[in-house]
């Protein structure tokens, strides 16, 4: 009993030192997506106030490929010594769930350190959409099912999830329509060749002023800071839900505790300044902290809040 209380002992003094001695030297942040994205832009916001609270540099490096999972598979695989982190999204834990073969398990291999941002879901319109609120788009969708298409930047992509959500919520049937990237995608909207679409809240609102695309309404609970006086989807007529894409960072499992709590406490502590929060909803982000614990739960809730959609759907990457 001695020996392990004396282990315990031993083991909790050796994490606080190296808590206090970390970090030593640069560290890396992994993004999973080539530069200028969205998660290109959020981590270096983040990257570049980190490195100065860490007194140490915070070197962004972009790994594109597979949607996210060349970089994750290479970071779960990683030194668990908490000087290489990667850019995480929400849709981390649902590969398996669409058919993915992954040489790492998204949930065992990667521990979140703290979700940073999300970015929320419009549904806009063409002009060949049917007229008027979401009640009565989802009336034309039941009265000819298959008759409406829409467009996503791909299999299994954010927007093609948030559709596959709508349409579980509302029991309507859509054609889907998909595209190797968001740029064609809206192209195609501002071309009239396509009917709705799910895009990123502020991608979608110079359109929407223009008269280009016409907006449903936000999939979200409530409505989103960047845009307060645009309606959520359920204020239009619609169910009530969210399709947020959410962003944070995460390191490979075994890292230990105390560095992941010091991580984790400096990003929440950048991200309460207001700065930060005024940075990131200019780019079209909302601010979204939430520690490790909360990080984590957070996934597995989205496990819980997409199957249904993703078997419904049949939602497979190809």
């Amino acid at each position: 009993m001695r020996k392990a209380f004396a282990f315990v002992a031993l083991f909790a003094l050796c994490s606080f030192s190296l808590a206090q001695d970390f970090p030593s030297k640069a560290l890396r942040l992994v993004v999973p997506f080539p530069p200028g994205g969205g998660t290109d832009l959020v981590a270096r916001n983040i990257s570049r106030d980190l490195a100065e609270a860490l007194g140490q540099p915070v070197v962004v490096e972009n790994r594109p490929g597979a949607g996210g999972l060349v970089a994750w598979g290479e970071v779960a695989k990683a030194a668990p010594d908490g000087y290489t982190m990667v850019m995480i999204a929400n849709n981390l834990r649902l590969y398996p769930l669409m058919g993915s073969k992954l040489n790492f398990d998204p949930e065992r291999d990667l521990v979140p350190v703290a979700a940073i941002a999300s970015v929320p879901m419009l549904l806009v319109g063409t002009r060949k959409a049917p007229p008027g609120d979401v009640r009565a788009l989802i009336a034309q969708a039941k009265a000819a099912p298959g008759s409406i298409n829409y467009g996503t930047p791909g299999y299994g992509s954010p927007h093609h999830l948030a559709t596959a959500l709508f349409v579980t919520e509302t029991g309507i049937a859509l054609t889907h329509v998909p595209y190797k990237g968001t740029a064609p995608v809206l192209n195609d909207l501002l071309a009239n060749q396509l009917e709705i679409a799910f895009l990123g809240l502020s991608s979608a609102i110079p359109h929407i002023k223009s008269g280009k695309l016409r907006a449903y309404g936000v999939a979200a609970l409530k409505r989103s800071a960047i845009a307060p006086d645009m309606p959520t989807i359920a204020e239009n007529g619609g169910p009530k839900f969210d399709a947020s894409y959410w962003y944070a960072i995460a390191v490979p499992r075994g890292t230990a505790s105390a560095i992941v709590d010091r991580l984790s406490a400096e990003v929440l502590r950048l991200l309460s300044r207001p700065a930060m929060q005024e940075t990131f909803l200019k780019q079209g982000f909302e601010p979204m902290p939430a520690g490790a614990a909360d990080a984590g739960k957070m996934l597995s809730d989205e496990v819980t809040k997409w199957k249904r959609p993703i078997v419904d759907a049949k939602v497979k990457i190809e």
